[in-house]
């Protein structure tokens, strides 16, 4: 025996699903593009950030080789 109860909604419940499901998906597809948008300013300052941390180690290479040619007494 099936004691299951299905039940449809009517045409006007269906529509409002529909454009309930339409809205979310729709703020989906503006969040993910937000994101995307949020991905392409992290990697460009990743990759500033990189470029100047190179920038540092190079004068903290040059200013070890400055110190070892000083004399100190």
């Amino acid at each position: 025996m099936n004691n299951s109860l299905t039940m449809e909604p009517s045409a006007a419940e269906a529509e409002e699903f529909k454009v309930f499901l339409q809205q979310g998906l729709a703020e989906m597809d503006r969040l993910f593009a937000l994101m995307a948008e949020d991905q392409k300013e992290i990697d460009r300052q990743a990759a500033r950030t990189a470029v100047t941390l190179s920038e540092i180690r190079a004068m903290a290479k040059q200013t070890d080789a400055i110190l070892a040619t000083l004399q100190f007494d």
